[in-house]
């Protein structure tokens, strides 16, 4: 019964490994795009700041998933912690399995983008449209 059990759950921890691998893998091609490794960025007319140009929606949500985060927006100017920030983003978003491109495109067009991807309407559709550009500036830094 023991080995029974410890054997169902060998899956789950291999996927979860699966995912901090990919998430190890993207993060760095994700600073390069991002902000070409500056911690001190500030880009969208300054809605994002740091190294992984975070903006305070995203970081809310990663507090609000993970708890131990705590902290203020402004600390995502430090690389650490917003990298921090990053991984509770997209484990709380990422399916288990999700592949880097999918990391990619969540980090890029936030926690629905996935559900875009064969959608009809227009607006779903070039949300997609935007993060397959931007998937491909982080497949060249990969």
């Amino acid at each position: 019964m023991v080995i029974l059990f410890t054997s169902l759950l060998l899956p789950c921890r291999l996927a979860n490994a699966d995912l901090t691998d990919n998430i190890d893998r993207l993060l760095p091609a994700l600073a390069r795009v991002e902000s070409r490794n500056d911690p001190k960025a500030v880009g969208d007319g300054g809605a994002a700041i740091g190294i992984y140009q975070i903006h305070q929606g995203y970081w809310q949500d990663a507090v609000d998933f993970d708890k131990s985060l705590g902290g203020s927006y402004k600390d995502c100017f430090n690389p650490e912690y917003a990298e921090r920030v990053v991984r509770a983003y997209l484990k709380r978003y990422a399916p288990v399995d999700a592949t880097v491109e999918q990391l990619a495109r969540i980090h890029n067009g936030g926690c629905n983008i996935l559900k875009k991807q064969h959608s009809k309407k227009a607006k779903e559709k070039k949300a997609w449209d935007n993060t397959t550009k931007y998937w491909n500036k982080i497949k060249k830094e990969l």
